[in-house]
């Protein structure tokens, strides 16, 4: 009988846990894929702010086009890649925004005065600006305002670990609320 895929599904997902919390955790950065308002993909590298259990934290400026993406359709897909591990995971969930509530005010007040320079300047992602070395921001209390946490609800994770040789094995499961896995099963690469 083969072996089980849950051990192979459950070191990844702690790799990219421990990411989370490591500053230069190269699982850490991971790229969000949202469904545009144009009905177009829309990817983007993102901070992953911690992973634990079923739920992924990431943090935007409220105006960003990703988090417009998200209000009209919460379902998203998030990628990680460690080129050192050879190991990609692919986590697919339900976004929910926190926005000026409790949640986002802990978050924003745990959070260093450098690290609040990504929300709130006074363009707008995306926005036309003509100085690119505008570094004007908004006072505290409306940066608060623009920042949002992004919680993602997991239900599905894949992994694939690329092997020496061309060799791949690859792995799906489903995630529970409490992140214990189900479903688990080995699939071809």
């Amino acid at each position: 009988m083969p072996a089980s895929s849950r051990p192979f599904i459950a070191d990844a997902l702690d790799a990219v846990a421990r990411a989370a919390r490591d500053r230069d955790g190269e699982l850490r950065t991971v790229q969000l894929a949202t469904l545009g308002t144009d009905g177009a993909p829309s990817v983007r590298s993102v901070v992953l702010r911690a992973l634990e259990g079923s739920e992924a934290e990431l943090h935007s400026d409220a105006r960003a086009g990703k988090v417009r993406d998200v209000r009209r359709e919460p379902r998203v897909s998030l990628l990680a890649w460690s080129a050192e591990a050879k190991l990609q995971l692919r986590l697919d969930g339900t976004a929910l925004l926190h926005e000026g509530d409790a949640f986002a005010r802990e978050r924003w007040d745990a959070l260093p005065d450098a690290g609040r320079t990504a929300y709130g300047a006074r363009a707008a992602p995306g926005e036309a600006i003509d100085d690119p070395g505008d570094r004007r921001w908004l006072q505290d209390e409306e940066r608060f305002r623009c920042f949002v946490v992004m919680r993602v609800r997991l239900h599905r994770v894949e992994v694939l670990r690329l092997e020496p040789h061309g060799n791949q094995t690859r792995a799906v499961a489903g995630l529970d609320r409490s992140g214990a896995l189900h479903n688990e099963r080995w699939i071809g690469p």
